[in-house]
């Protein structure tokens, strides 16, 4: 809670108050330690990290990737990251997305090799 109020009272210093501002609606009432607690509890929400945008499925399907993680109707073009997951991850993306990564690694080198 302290470090809240305080980065609330730093952001009410100029220049960050001119550039931000602190305006937050329904912060005026909150006085005390149990106040503060009931407004973070309210007004935060929790999110899931971006993934799935250009998910890897048939194109008949919508998808934008094939398995091989080459963008449909381009050429020389892939996605390596975490937008091919067809479904979010119920975890962090880090290692899945380092999967992939090393998964790419491979059918790069693969493809080279294959046009040599």
């Amino acid at each position: 809670m302290s470090r809240l109020k305080l980065s609330r009272k730093i952001l009410e210093q100029t220049p960050l108050s001119t550039d931000w501002g602190v305006e937050v609606i329904g912060l005026d009432e909150v006085n005390d330690d149990k106040e503060w607690e009931k407004y973070i509890c309210k007004r935060t929400t929790s999110s899931s990290h971006p993934c799935g945008t250009v998910n890897m499925a048939p194109e008949s399907k919508g998808g934008c990737v094939n398995h091989r993680l080459q963008v449909y109707g381009t050429k020389n073009l892939r996605v390596v990251d975490a937008s091919i997951f067809p479904t979010i991850p119920a975890g962090n993306l880090n290692a899945p997305t380092a999967m992939v990564a090393w998964r790419a690694s491979k059918l790069i080198k693969e493809d080279y090799y294959k046009k040599v």
